[in-house]
This record gives C-alpha cells, structure tokens and sequence, in this order.
C-alpha cells in the first residue's frame, strides 16, 4: 500500500488534498513515500539521487493551474506525464526548460515522454 502522509508525517489517504509530495531538483516528482530513496536518511531520487524539497499536494497543483493559466498551454499533462520520472539533470529551473522543450516539440504524447531509458532526457532525444 502506498504511504501518503501529511506535513506532520502521519499517514493519510490518497485522495486526502493536504497531502505532502515530493519535488525532485532533477524534475522527479511523487506524493507516494514509499517510492523515495532514503539517501542517508534523507528523501531523494530513486534514480539519480538528486534531493529535493516536499510541499502541500493541493498547494502544488493549486500553482500548476495557475502557471498552465498564464499562457503556458498544456502545462498540466506536462505534469502528469512526468510523475515519476528523472528528467536526468539537476538544477534550478530544470522544470521549466524541459517543458519547453516538450512544448518545442509539439507536445509529444504521454509514452513519448514517459518511455525512456532512466538517465534520459526524454525532451532532448532526437535533437542532439
């Protein structure tokens, strides 16, 4: 059963909105615990190891529909695509440059962006 907790880290349900997620420096991002690596007891990428900070589940997608809304179309399904998933580089704003490149090439489908080898940057391929 997947673990889902709240800022205060206790257990809470998956549809519970104050939930807490998980935002990778390498664009990773879930709000299932048990899927995190426990790099030196603290949270990270399972893939590359990058650390990352938590926020509130609802407070995270409350500012993603603000972003999709103030012209960044297709901003959302970006998201969704690439839950869980190491977009194989670290850094500030590594987020919004791999949507771009996802909106530069015309929004490629969700297996598109999801079906790639870990440590792939699956919005560069074929552009090198």
């Amino acid at each position: 059963m997947p673990d889902y907790r709240n800022e205060s880290g206790r257990n809470v349900s998956q549809d519970e909105p104050h939930r807490v997620c998980w935002i990778g420096l390498c664009g990773w991002w879930t709000d299932d615990w048990d899927l995190l690596s426990r790099r030196k007891g603290t949270p990270a990428c399972p893939q590359c190891e990058a650390p990352g900070y938590q926020t509130e589940f609802v407070m995270w997608t409350n500012g993603a529909v603000r972003f999709e809304s103030d012209d960044h179309p297709h901003y959302l399904e970006f998201v969704r695509a690439t839950k869980e998933r190491c977009l194989g580089k670290r850094g500030t704003g590594i987020v919004l440059e791999a949507y771009e490149e996802w909106v530069a090439n015309e929004y490629p489908t969700i297996e598109e962006v999801v079906n790639v080898e870990v440590g792939q940057d699956p919005f560069l391929q074929g552009r090198e």
